[in-house]
């Protein structure tokens, strides 16, 4: 039974091996992957259960974590006792539902001044190529004790995160956009071959009528 005592202990296991934080993506699509239309819109693409069974999923995670432009589109509220935001440029509305419950992290460009707000705690980072340093953010939260968190963000974020992925939940409603401005789940440089491809390991597949929840692993 090691391979499903190993599943057991996942995070653990990554904790105390690589001292590193465990991390999850989770996502909702369409069928061709897309998780808004090009003006943004994105309620709902999948239905109330998959939504249901993402907030059980949430309560797994030590955190969650978001960027500002989820936060300015959304408006989410994410319930959870931690949550990590990545405003770079510090624009989003601090009252907004994000804001309003939990323990808040933020990174932010070093360069900024950050305002003083007493349940945020914000944290100055590197910048490269006018993107927070994704390696800076994931050792800070492992120094934070946030051993193991899920990312619920855009296709930006998501394919930043992605090269130090562990574990990929995947939503796919039958519903197909057919519009190739729309927003994918991942998106970031271009990619000239298909050999290029981050591979992942299919752990399991899960139904949510109508929907479907496919659960991958790192290879």
């Amino acid at each position: 039974l090691e391979d499903e005592c190993k599943k057991l202990n996942e995070v653990f296991i990554k904790n105390h091996l690589e001292k590193k934080t465990f991390i999850s993506i989770k996502t909702a699509t369409t069928i061709d992957g897309k998780i808004a239309t090009h003006t943004g819109d994105s309620k709902w693409i999948t239905s109330d259960a998959a939504r249901l069974e993402v907030r059980n999923i949430r309560k797994k995670y030590d955190a969650i974590l978001t960027s500002s432009a989820t936060v300015i589109a959304d408006n989410p509220t994410m319930l959870h006792t931690k949550k990590v935001i990545l405003d770079r440029e510090l624009k989003t509305d601090f009252n907004t539902n994000i804001y309003q419950q939990g323990e808040i992290f933020v990174f932010y460009d070093e360069k900024l001044t950050a305002p003083n707000i007493l349940n945020i705690k914000f944290i100055p980072a590197p910048v490269k190529n006018e993107k927070l340093d994704i390696k800076y953010i994931i050792n800070t939260l492992y120094e934070l004790r946030i051993m193991s968190i899920l990312i619920e963000a855009g296709g930006g974020v998501n394919a930043s995160f992605l090269p130090y992925v562990d574990k990929l939940y995947h939503f796919i409603a039958p519903k197909i956009l057919g519009d190739n401005n729309g927003k994918s789940c991942f998106y970031g440089e271009d990619i000239d071959k298909i050999s290029e491809c981050t591979n992942l390991k299919l752990e399991n597949i899960k139904n949510y009528p109508p929907d479907i929840l496919i659960i991958y692993n790192k290879q």
